[in-house]
């Protein structure tokens, strides 16, 4: 089976074991986030904290799924 060029697969998932794989990075995870006013959509490394995580070895898995504020207390 040959890839087109002209399309797209989008995968929506919750799975840690799918975002854990180390050739997925923030630039390809959207991060929605349920607000009063909607959904925010942001990419999961221009999220500061995010970002930091991701820089230092760890993976999209582990960062989106944990709430982040645990790992950052690490490298502190």
């Amino acid at each position: 089976m040959q890839a087109s060029k002209n399309q797209q697969v989008l995968v929506s998932t919750q799975s840690d074991v799918l975002l854990a794989e180390p050739g997925i990075d923030g630039t390809e995870v959207l991060m929605l986030t349920p607000t009063k006013a909607g959904t925010e959509v942001k990419l999961a490394s221009d999220i500061d904290d995010v970002h930091i995580l991701l820089k230092t070895g760890f993976t999209a898995g582990e960062v989106v799924f944990s709430g982040y504020s645990e790992q950052l207390s690490l490298l502190e």
